[in-house]
């Protein structure tokens, strides 16, 4: 989106983190390859995100300061639940009215019963409010309300599971997606939703790469076992299995780290300051 670029191109980024879709799972999954990242000492401090879905919760976790435990402590999430702005209670528990330059989020607003997309910021909008619109997964909850509007999860408006080819310049991209080719799950998910969602975003990432040409990308998805975690829609909102996710995630980006070379460079830059 247009003003995406034209608020963050002028700084010449060094690094741009886009986390896309995947409920409680994804959270735990994004939330446990930083964490161990983290854990390693790298830092988020500073560092820009553009985040769908449960990208949207873990780049709001990123900017404050929560932990995965934060998350995960809360009650079960009800499916189909059509009470409005259900998510909205979790995410004011969680990040209260808190508000981040750093955060940014997507959410498809309904308009005459067609969803359009929308780039929010955290300067302009409680983060709870953001992740809510963002999240709001059609069938499964009532449309989130905000300012007179109704949203559902930022994924509906562009059938994407993260926006990568939106995102503005940067020497390195980083893109965390949960739901990749890996995902285990019946009918309709087995061999059509994992493929086709790690497509969609390959294809992003191409297209984001062919318009910034000298920069680097970094693309981390989940490893065969931990997709195999998911064996329906329910698991993917099962908070006990993303508990198991995140510890897994955290493995997987030791792993990483220890066997591939972009990621460790990865993390040795993000463990030091850019000179300002």
């Amino acid at each position: 989106m247009e003003q995406l670029h034209d608020r963050l191109d002028p700084l010449h980024l060094e690094h741009f983190l886009v986390l896309e879709g995947g409920g409680p799972f994804g959270i735990g999954y994004e939330a446990g390859i930083l964490d161990e990242f983290r854990e390693r000492g790298a830092s988020s401090e500073g560092i820009h995100a553009l985040g769908t879905s449960a990208g949207s919760w873990v780049a709001s976790m990123m900017a404050t300061g929560k932990t995965f435990d934060d998350v995960a402590s809360q009650k079960q999430i009800k499916l189909f639940d059509q009470t409005p702005n259900y998510m909205l209670g979790y995410a004011r528990d969680i990040f209260g009215d808190a508000r981040s330059e750093y955060v940014n989020t997507t959410a498809s607003r309904l308009r005459l019963g067609k969803p359009s997309l929308e780039i929010l910021n955290g300067a302009d909008h409680d983060l709870a409010d953001m992740v809510t619109m963002s999240s709001s997964v059609p069938a499964l909850f009532f449309p989130a309300i905000y300012d007179r509007g109704l949203y559902w999860d930022g994924a509906v408006a562009g059938a994407s599971a993260g926006y990568a080819h939106l995102a503005p310049k940067a020497d390195t991209l980083i893109a965390i997606s949960a739901l990749s080719t890996h995902l285990k799950a019946p009918w309709p998910l087995s061999g059509i939703a994992g493929p086709l969602l790690e497509k969609k975003s390959r294809l992003e990432l191409r297209r984001w790469q062919n318009r910034n040409p000298e920069s680097k990308v970094i693309y981390i998805r989940p490893n065969r076992k931990i997709g195999q975690m998911v064996d329906g829609m329910k698991d993917i909102f099962d908070f006990e299995i993303a508990k198991d996710v995140y510890w897994m995630a955290r493995e997987q980006a030791a792993e990483l780290i220890a066997t591939r070379k972009s990621i460790a460079d990865l993390a040795l830059r993000l463990t030091t300051k850019r000179p300002a």
